[in-house]
Order: C-alpha cells, then structure tokens, then sequence
C-alpha cells in the first residue's frame, strides 16, 4: 500500500508527516512526503492508494478533484485545525457549513479532527457520514507526549522564547507584509481584515519595544526571538540587531525549542498552547494587546498567564518559580485546549495510521494529469510547467522555480531533516529503521520533489 502526505511548511508540519510515516512503516505501508506545491506533478505519477492534503479550499479543489477521479482516498488533516475563531469563517460551525455546503462530501473519504470541538460541529451539521469523521487529534504533538518527548532533544536551554505571530502585517510571502487578500478571500469582512491589520500593526511595534525593554532590565538573561514561519525575520533582525542579549532565528521545530526554553511570551500565538503541552509557562503581554486581537485569537490568551503591565511581567521573568507554582498548567490544558486539540498521549498518528490501512488498493498513475498540474483545463503556463516538470523531474524543476521566486525556499522539504525524524522515531519506539530516499519517475526514474519513504527490508538500492 501507498499512501500520500501532502506538506504545506516544513518548519511547521515536518513532524506531523513524519510521525505518520513511521505508524505507517510499522504496519508496512509505503508513504510519500510530498512538497505542497508539487502535489500536482507529483501524486499522479506514484501509484497512491490514499493521500492526507492539508485544507480543502478552493485552491486546492482541483488536485482534489483530480486525485478522487483517479481513485484515490483523499483524507484530511488541517495543518492548521487547532486555534479556532468564534467567530467569522474559522469558527467552528461557520467551517462545517463551508466544508458541507462546498460539494467536499463526494471527494473525501475521510476528515481527521485535532479535538472534538471541530469534530463536534461536523457531526452536528451532517458534514459527511459519521463513519467518515474521525478524532484524532494531531501527529504533530505527539512529540510532546512522555512516550515521544525525546524527540524534542529538550536538554540544555537557558533562556526566554519569544515567539512573534504577525504574518498578516509581516508576511514573508507577500510584496509589502501585508497579506490582506488571503484573509478576505478565505470569507472574512473586509472592514474586520483592516481593523485587525491596524491592531496588528500597533500591537507588532509595542512587541519590538517589549522585547527591547525587557533585554535591558535583564542583561544577564538570554531571550530568543522567534518569528512565526509566515513572517519576514528580517525585520525583527534589523530593528534587535543591538541587543547583545536577544537572538532572532526561528529555525527548527517551535516545539523543540518550546521545550528547552524557561518560559515562553506570546501574542495570541498557539505557542501558548504548546508550552502548556511540554509544561511551560505561557506569557502574554495582555497589555499591548486590543479588543479586536483577543477576539480574533482567544485561546491563546485563555491559555496564558496574562500579564497587565510590564511591571508584572518583569515581577513573573524575575520570580518564574513563584509563577509556575500559582499556574496549574494542566488543570489549563484539561479545561482550555482539549477541546481543541484532544488528548496529548502520543497516538494520535497512530490514530490515523489505523484509518489509512482500510482505504481501498488502487494505486493508478497518470501522466497526462501530472503533465497538466491536475488543472482541468491547464493555461498554457501551466502546461508548459507540467510538461517541464516531467522531463526534467520535478525536483529539479522545483530548484529551478526556487531561483525566480525565491520565497517558495521555506517550502522545500529537506530529506536530511526527514532522515532525521525517522531514525530518531525509530530508535526511541525500537521499530524497524525506515528509508528516506528521493522519489522517481516511474517513466523516466528522474528524481521527484517527493520523499518515498519505505522499510529497509523494501528499500532497494
């Protein structure tokens, strides 16, 4: 059998795919990690039977389309299904009328749930049959579980993350920061987008100041700066660049790096819920914050110990003893994130490996839809892309897009990293060690975008 993993930012959902394929290597499955842009070239030419896509929007509606017409079970697991809104497009009743009304029920076969909120309300509204509907929670937490947790490598820190979550005022993807179209074309109020872009902008400066402050009350203390995947790094870079004291870098996994802080400070970031996750204390300068802010983002802010001055938050920096001890970081995650995002016991890719096994074998492969992106109807571009992709291979082909447009960089799946994961998955779980090699053309054995990833036994060459 041979299942697809669709992945969206590496940084971010790394360890969501590879968790599930290590659950499905131990039940001898082959799984494919297979780059979010390249979907199109590359699902059509590797013989899956199912495939996990990150979202179902419009924009994706025609390798969706494409994929089921194949035969292919299409699952989904939002890369995003945890931090829900209440209100707007992202609540939770507003997304199960979406994904219900939106002629999905026919293409899918199944939709793997973060926590039962989510799960709830599509069960509520009739999105797709019960059997359908699966709660889950997601792989990429499994981490933080006991039986996971040595993923994290979570030795030896020493200082106070500070994790930034402007990518609508700071975007790393759009001309200018501001990503004021993506918002609006995902159903949300024009009027709203612009308050919360005015919000945010005010709130992302008084961060910068927060930041610069709090380095000089505390010179002996080390903070890092870690912006979220979607913004532009530079910009915190350039203005702490004379801290001697603050580091930017947001590589790696936010988890890992959760782990090994003393403390987390967050702004209506999920990170907070992540340190509640790996028992740290989440921090939130409430004070720097709006009405418009909290109410678009709330659970990170009920996740949080909310700071109301500077003055508190430098009390709690300074005595971080006293305040873990006045914080029930549990009792929080129990009554605040659950429903969100279901129980932390490290099973939850295997949750979805057990679903995945009881899809149909198919494995169809077709060269004109890869030649064709999976578009219906290509536009020439589009054509000449898909007919370039397959001569080439797409991993070369992708090299070559990465160098006009440099942004899709932070796309590009490092197979060095994924190795990583599965050999550190492997040993910990003493399963049998899996291989992470380039896919290849089934016509031409060109190296894919892809990254097949199979049991040594199966390995080959």
């Amino acid at each position: 059998m041979k299942v697809g993993l669709i992945i969206d930012h590496p940084i971010r959902d790394l360890p969501t795919v590879s968790m599930i394929a290590v659950a499905l290597g131990s039940r001898g499955v082959e799984s494919y990690i297979i780059p979010l842009y390249d979907q199109g070239l590359d699902v059509p030419l590797l013989g899956l039977d199912a495939v996990v896509t990150t979202f179902l929007r419009p924009a994706n509606r025609h390798v969706i389309e494409a994929y089921a017409n194949m035969g292919i079970s299409v699952y989904v697991l939002d890369s995003e299904g945890g931090v829900l809104s209440n209100d707007g497009p992202n609540n939770p009743a507003e997304l199960a009328r979406a994904v219900g009304e939106g002629g999905w029920a026919d293409l899918v076969t199944g939709y793997f749930f973060w926590g039962p909120l989510l799960h709830d309300a599509f069960v509520a509204r009739g999105v797709l049959p019960p059997e359908k509907l699966h709660l889950t929670g997601c792989p990429r937490f499994d981490c933080a579980s006991r039986k996971w947790r040595a993923l994290l490598d979570a030795d030896g820190g020493d200082f106070i993350l500070i994790n930034t979550a402007f990518p609508l005022v700071n975007s790393r993807f759009v001309e200018g920061g501001t990503d004021i179209d993506a918002m609006v074309s995902a159903g949300w109020d024009s009027d709203y987008v612009n308050a919360l872009v005015a919000d945010s902008s005010t709130a992302m400066r008084e961060m910068l100041g927060l930041i610069a402050k709090l380095a000089s009350r505390f010179p002996n203390e080390e903070f890092l700066v870690r912006p979220h995947p979607f913004e532009n790094p530079d910009v915190y870079s350039h203005a702490l660049r004379d801290l001697p004291n603050v580091t930017v870098n947001g590589e790696g996994g936010v988890l890992r790096v959760i782990a090994r802080s003393k403390a987390v400070i967050q702004l209506n970031c999920s990170t907070a819920i992540e340190a509640l996750m790996v028992d740290k204390l989440p921090m939130s300068p409430d004070f720097i914050s709006s009405p418009a802010l909290r109410q678009h983002s709330e659970l990170p802010n009920r996740a949080s110990m909310l700071m109301q001055s500077f003055e508190d938050m430098a009390f709690a920096i300074a005595n971080l003893d006293v305040a873990m001890e006045s914080f029930d970081l549990q009792e929080r995650y129990t009554s605040v994130c659950y429903p969100y995002f279901y129980r932390i016991d490290g099973d939850a890719s295997e949750r979805i490996a057990a679903v995945l096994v009881r899809s149909p074998r198919n494995g169809s492969r077709n060269l004109i839809q890869s030649m064709a992106g999976c578009h219906q109807k290509p536009k020439f571009a589009q054509l000449l892309q898909g007919v370039g992709a397959n001569l080439l291979g797409s991993r070369a082909a992708s090299r070559l897009r990465a160098i006009i447009q440099p942004k899709r960089r932070a796309k590009r799946v490092s197979i060095g990293e994924v190795r990583h994961w599965l050999n550190k998955a492997t040993t910990i779980s003493g399963r049998p060690r899996l291989i992470a090699k380039p896919a290849r053309h089934p016509f031409t054995g060109l190296p894919l975008s892809s990254i097949q990833v199979v049991a040594t036994k199966t390995a080959g060459d």
